[in-house]
């Protein structure tokens, strides 16, 4: 994989969705992350950007999140025990 993307190539993101996130904010997770992957550094926005961007995902969809973390940790005690 990492020499694949050191030549350009990334992973289809056509099917990519998470779980927990609304239709809207997907899409704008993916342009953020098509936009990491720029091959010229200049294209690729700042890691404030992204941290801006990110955490205006996150409020809007922190109880879905929260939720899916409470899920998680739920199962992996019921599987401990």
């Amino acid at each position: 994989m990492r020499l694949l993307i050191t030549k350009g190539k990334r992973p289809s993101l056509e099917n990519f969705r998470v779980p927990f996130v609304d239709q809207k904010d997907n899409r704008r997770l993916l342009r953020l992350m098509e936009k990491c992957w720029r091959a010229s550094p200049t294209q690729r926005p700042s890691s404030l950007e992204c941290t801006k961007i990110t955490e205006k995902l996150y409020q809007r969809q922190k109880r879905g999140i929260n939720d899916a973390v409470h899920e998680v940790l739920k199962k992996l005690r019921e599987q401990k025990e």
